[in-house]
């Protein structure tokens, strides 16, 4: 049987399909390469270049080839090497080609294998990119390192050029904006109104300028409603004086004080809700903080009867305070049933929690419960900072003291190491 030479099959469609096989390989060989030069996979990446040669090589050899045989005079000018390649069987230049298919399919799988479970530059830049928040790196001089779309669109909103210069887009926050303790809030011709931060960052010990922007335009919105509806307040205010100045007796002071109270608690969870929102806004509910604050100032400008609706007891409705400053209340021991026990345990849980978020930054109420005789002594504290210095009672703490001792019970606080309350109520329930 005899066997088709290659300088046979060259002048033919089989020659023509072997040159152009050869060529997608080469640019399939060069793409492997590219994906697998910075993977790390030092000996994929040596068998990828490897084969790209060869290839290459194989492509030159039979682009030469093609040339010879459409100029059969030129046949003299074939080295002996040459020679032997070009009489060689076409099969095995199609074997050749066959196993540099596979080498880098092979190739191929391993830079996809390795993309998918490894991040690249460019994923990294196009995350990103699709951030909604604006983001800039920077030298110290000010020079821009890194930014992102985002950056970039509001850098043209508020100076109109590109950004190339974070000190610039920051004079400009700066004079254009509004002071919030350090950070800048800055509205755009869009409408929208963006808080700015600029702080250092220490990468090793080499020091950048990192610029980033929030969108806070609904909550702008709020406290913009808010500020306007500030004049309401002191009307809020002699409205109280005005019942101060009324109230005759003793059973009208009692009333007094009572919504007095209610009203500081209601405010104060309002106000409290207002911060965690702001502070904590991916685990808020946005829904519940606008119609809580709305119902609070109908109230406060006399469009409403009462400011919050709450179902319950004393008791219900200062747990579910807690749960809406996002404080967690574990109650240890017996829940007193004794109607004046359980005022005071709800006016302390009010009281604490809200002295939790406020001063000691913490999350969690701990209240113990015990039965002690006839006595109910309940001890409160708190998973947050300890107090700098001895707790003076003011506010909360002070109504809290008057109407347990009113109640002929005993209060007492401990500032230093921890915060602790304890409370002693007689009760006969």
């Amino acid at each position: 049987m005899s066997v088709t030479e290659l300088s046979s099959v060259m002048s033919g469609f089989s020659g023509a399909a072997l040159c152009l096989i050869s060529l997608f390989l080469v640019i399939g060989q060069l793409r492997a390469v590219y994906r697998l030069s910075g993977s790390g996979r030092k000996g994929m990446f040596a068998l990828s270049a490897c084969n790209l040669i060869f290839g290459f090589m194989l492509f030159t050899m039979l682009m030469d080839f093609a040339r010879y045989t459409e100029k059969p005079e030129m046949h003299g000018a074939l080295l002996a090497f040459q020679k032997s390649l070009y009489h060689m069987p076409w099969l095995i230049c199609a074997a050749a080609e066959a196993a540099s298919a596979v080498i880098l399919g092979i190739c191929l799988i391993a830079a996809a294998r390795h993309r998918s479970s490894h991040l690249s530059a460019d994923d990294i830049r196009e995350a990103i990119n699709r951030m909604p928040e604006g983001i800039a790196v920077s030298a110290t001089d000010g020079t821009v390192l890194l930014s992102n779309l985002k950056m970039n669109e509001l850098n043209r909103l508020l100076t109109g050029r590109a950004l190339y210069n974070i000190g610039r887009l920051w004079q400009t926050v700066t004079e254009g904006g509004e002071e919030q303790s350090g950070r800048y809030l800055i509205p755009t011709a869009k409408g929208s109104v963006w808080m700015f931060a600029r702080e250092p960052l220490l990468i090793g010990e080499r020091e950048y300028s990192r610029l980033t922007a929030s969108d806070v335009t609904e909550r702008y919105r709020i406290i913009e409603e808010l500020r306007r509806n500030n004049a309401h307040l002191l009307e809020l205010r002699s409205r109280m004086k005005a019942v101060t100045d009324l109230s005759g007796d003793m059973f009208i002071a009692q009333e007094e004080s009572a919504a007095r109270v209610a009203l500081h608690n209601q405010l104060g969870q309002v106000l409290l809700m207002c911060r965690h929102y702001f502070e904590h806004e991916q685990d808020s509910d946005p829904v519940m903080v606008y119609m809580t604050t709305r119902q609070m100032n109908l109230f406060l400008l006399g469009e409403a009867e009462e400011p919050i609706r709450e179902q319950g007891d004393d008791l219900q409705q200062a747990l579910s305070m807690t749960q809406s400053i996002h404080v967690k209340a574990e109650l240890t021991g017996g829940v007193p049933q004794n109607e004046t026990a359980r005022g005071i345990l709800a006016m302390a849980i009010r009281e604490c929690a809200a002295n939790t978020v406020k001063h000691a930054e913490g999350d969690t109420l701990y209240a113990d419960i015990q039965r002690k005789g006839s006595d109910f002594v309940f001890t409160l504290k708190n998973n947050g900072k300890a107090p700098k210095d001895v707790v003076t009672e003011s506010g909360g703490l002070l109504s809290l003291r008057k109407s347990v001792e009113a109640a002929g019970g005993e209060m007492r606080i401990e500032s230093l190491p921890h915060f602790i309350l304890t409370i002693r109520i007689h009760s006969n329930g």
